[in-house]
């Protein structure tokens, strides 16, 4: 379960200052994320996307594609507690979307979301997949819009369809803001250079884990899944070193934590004491080229 807490810092950083993100082109990033001290472990992630942003047949789309790696160390769990498996997990996400304007103030929001996430200690299998999607409408004026529909994602875990909606506005140049759910969030932008999102954000994994597991009073379970939700406050400063490139760092709070491990028949295996937790993370982003 923890090993999913650092999947969740650095998605994070990503959705968080790049979910603004307009301009056409390609970019890669970077993000290195600490948590040293969840609960009473240590989690550390590294996390490498590609995303290209361009219109074809006049939709406005985007390809994405990441890699996370997630390491944990875990300290003062009871000695018939395995974990061995739990050290490493992995995620690979793939995300197609689209946005058709459909009248001069309306547009069509759809997006395909396929994602592999396991420890993959015994290879590739349907268990390790997650289908994810994303369907709904955009509203918009001159300088908000209003966006709402139905998804399909891990924000409580298991996947399951949930709502989201979201208000947005930009004030000025300087700064904007976006109510609503999974996330809100504001961002000031000093000047060219140097922009600061502060964003509360409900977030969820969930970790397809093979091998042979052992549990207190249950034996050796060959196959469990692990679940996480939090609630994310986070504050975010990004700086344009030069036109293609930005550094990201980030200071969050990792509230209201539940870490579970449970069967494939969805019965809890282990429940984690898990405290709220301050994290840390920074990385690097490069525009490959702008149209």
């Amino acid at each position: 379960m923890k090993q999913t807490w650092i999947k969740s810092i650095t998605l994070l950083v990503f959705i968080q200052v790049n979910g603004q993100l307009k301009e056409y082109g390609n970019e890669i990033g970077f993000q290195y994320g600490v948590a040293p001290s969840l609960g009473k472990h240590q989690l550390e992630t590294y996390h490498y996307t590609f995303r290209n942003r361009s219109k074809v047949w006049n939709v406005a789309s985007l390809f994405e594609i990441e890699y996370l790696n997630t390491r944990f160390a875990y300290f003062e769990v009871p000695g018939e507690l395995n974990l061995e498996e739990y050290e490493r997990l992995h995620l690979v996400n793939l995300k197609l979307e689209g946005v058709k304007a459909i009248s001069r103030q309306w547009d069509v929001l759809f997006q395909f979301n396929p994602q592999l996430s396991s420890n993959f200690s015994s290879g590739l299998s349907f268990d390790d997949s997650i289908l994810g999607f994303k369907i709904g409408m955009v509203k918009n004026w001159k300088e908000s819009s209003f966006s709402i529909g139905i998804a399909r994602n891990t924000l409580f875990g298991e996947p399951t369809i949930t709502p989201f909606l979201s208000y947005a506005k930009k004030i000025n140049e300087q700064f904007h803001f976006q109510l609503g759910f999974p996330q809100t969030l504001m961002g000031f932008a000093f000047d060219q250079r140097h922009k600061l999102t502060v964003s509360a954000l409900l977030q969820g994994s969930s970790y397809n884990i093979t091998g042979s597991d052992s549990f207190l009073e249950l034996g050796a379970i060959s196959r469990t899944r692990l679940n996480f939700t939090a609630y994310n406050l986070s504050l975010t400063h990004a700086y344009r070193i030069q036109p293609h490139i930005t550094t990201v760092t980030q200071l969050g709070l990792l509230a209201g934590n539940t870490l579970e491990v449970e069967n494939t028949g969805g019965d809890s295996l282990y429940q984690f004491n898990t405290n709220q937790s301050l994290y840390f993370s920074m990385g690097l982003q490069y525009k490959l080229n702008r149209n």
